[in-house]
């Protein structure tokens, strides 16, 4: 009896030594990461709150700025030939582009992407989408003046229509990186161009300098109908019941925003580390609390995306770097800028 109690207590130490020995120890990991992001502050300090208490010995520090300062800031450093971040968040697909193309972020296959759309990652494991952002379409609920889900607009052609003449908002691509994305991606497709937004134009759509702008004066019933994006929408959508989202129900454009791990980075086991974590369930799920939208199949977004992000139009990127900014000349000259 004492043999096969001796027997059984050797077999459960040593089952409890294997499992304690493949268990992944977060705690001995150690030192620093530089993160470089675009994504709100909010967000990224929750990220980095999150981060610390999955990696208790390793510190998340953090620059935040625009697109372009971003950008600026690591056009500089690789000039004078001192890279100081680790990796780069940035909501702007094509700045990710631009790095591939300059040799200043390298590529790295992580296991998390497996959860991840082929349509919103590198196909060369450059960068991942982190996070997406898709265009849809904001209503007043206003129950006297307003619309409502079903008399809503439901494509973009719907926006040409009496009933939202000089009723309708969007706010300016050249302040709003998103915006951006979507004037130039509806100039690319030869079912829109220049003549959709001529069209436009016609129907009195009013340009405000903000995106915030936009879902404001909807929610004050200033405009009928705006042409919105999910990120800032979804928050809405819970905090005013007058204010309504939705997706256009086809010819959507989906946004990749990008995390990618820089070349010759100070700490690139550090930078694996966060962005394995970023792209991770846990880390998604702290940025869908802060206003982001996921492209993982597994993680629950504000708003009903699934449909919406794996059916999105197609965008030729390489069209876009090369003559986006020609797209934007063509908008501002049909409205006067």
């Amino acid at each position: 009896m004492k043999k096969f109690i001796s027997i059984a207590l050797i077999i459960s130490l040593n089952f409890i030594l294997f499992v304690s020995c493949t268990k992944k120890d977060n705690s001995t990991y150690n030192g620093s990461v530089m993160l470089y992001t675009t994504i709100d502050e909010t967000a990224a300090s929750a990220l980095k709150q999150s981060f610390e208490k999955e990696y208790p010995g390793v510190v998340l520090d953090y620059y935040y700025g625009t697109v372009d300062r971003v950008n600026k800031k690591i056009d500089v450093e690789f000039e004078s030939g001192q890279p100081n971040a680790d990796v780069v968040f940035i909501t702007d697909v094509l700045s990710l582009e631009d790095m591939k193309a300059k040799s200043r972020i390298e590529a790295y296959e992580t296991r998390e992407a497996r959860r991840i759309p082929k349509e919103y990652k590198d196909l060369e494991n450059y960068y991942y989408a982190a996070s997406v952002t898709t265009m849809g379409i904001g209503f007043s609920k206003d129950s006297e003046t307003g619309v409502d889900e079903k008399s809503a607009p439901k494509t973009w052609n719907d926006f040409l229509n009496n009933d939202y003449k000089n009723v309708m908002a969007i706010a300016d691509p050249n302040k709003d990186n998103y915006v951006k994305y979507w004037v130039m991606a509806m100039m690319q497709n030869k079912n829109y161009g220049d003549a959709y937004f001529r069209r436009l134009r016609d129907y009195g759509v009013v340009i405000k300098s903000r995106e915030i702008d936009v879902v404001d004066n909807i929610v004050s019933n200033t405009y009928k109908v705006g042409i919105c994006y999910d990120e800032i929408s979804a928050n809405y959508t819970k905090e005013y019941e007058n204010f309504g989202f939705k997706y256009a129900d086809s010819d959507n454009i989906t946004m990749l925003n990008g995390v990618a791990l820089v070349k010759g980075a100070v700490n690139p086991v550090n930078g694996k580390l966060l962005i394995d974590y970023i792209l991770s369930k846990k880390g998604q799920q702290v940025l869908v609390a802060n206003g982001l939208v996921s492209a993982r199949k597994d993680v629950k977004n504000v708003l009903d995306t699934k449909s919406v992000i794996e059916k999105s139009n197609p965008v030729d990127l390489e069209d876009l770097r090369k003559n986006g900014n020609d797209y934007l000349t063509v908008f501002n000259d049909i409205f006067g800028d």
